[in-house]
């Protein structure tokens, strides 16, 4: 067990909110809603909290073993903490508190997609790099709590600017059709240990 504090500490529940709901301005999210800056956020300044059900790992595997259809629904919200739990956050989409919407925080960039044989391919890695290289031009970083992941800035944030979080490419690549267990594979192949998956 680690001496992380909880995310309410990190920002409390009462505390001011720093953004505010609109419509995305990306175009890999069209019509989807996304999160924007309220007012001028500091660099390193918590800004929104990513709530919802707290799920054991084991719960979430055997959602995916009894229902992967179910596991796919689900597996576009959930999030890691720093507890080895995952976080459910479609309970942050029904959330009137702005601090606690951090499901709204979308990703700028996508992979495409890539089919399961491709997935070690130089292709697939130049995309993987790619990807990766996007990463420093998001504007919040995750900081791991004992319950709810934070959203931190990782830069001074205008007032208005939407707010940009990466994913990590085993995201997309769940989202664009690859099985998990494909997904845990590739994380802990010879291409896992040189690219963050």
């Amino acid at each position: 067990m680690t001496n992380i504090i909880p995310a309410f500490l990190h920002l409390p529940y009462d505390t001011k909110p720093k953004v505010y709901l609109g419509e995305t301005k990306l175009n890999i999210a069209k019509g989807e809603k996304g999160l924007f800056a309220s007012i001028d956020i500091e660099a390193d300044k918590p800004v929104v909290i990513y709530y919802g059900d707290i799920l054991k790992h084991e719960d979430i595997l055997k959602i995916y073993m009894e229902d992967k259809n179910k596991y796919l629904q689900i597996s576009s919200y959930l999030r890691g903490n720093g507890e080895n739990m995952v976080v459910n956050g479609l309970l942050g989409k029904k959330e009137d508190n702005a601090n606690l919407q951090g499901v709204y925080v979308n990703d700028r960039w996508s992979l495409p997609v890539i089919v399961k044989n491709d997935l070690k391919s130089s292709k697939a890695k130049k995309e993987y790099n790619k990807y990766l290289s996007m990463i420093p031009k998001t504007n919040l970083y995750v900081r791991e709590t004992a319950d709810y992941p934070v959203y931190y800035s990782k830069r001074a944030i205008k007032k208005d600017e939407e707010l940009y979080v990466s994913y990590g490419i085993g995201y997309w690549l769940t989202k664009n059709g690859i099985d998990p267990t494909d997904v845990y594979d590739l994380k802990h192949s010879s291409i896992g240990n040189t690219i963050p998956i």
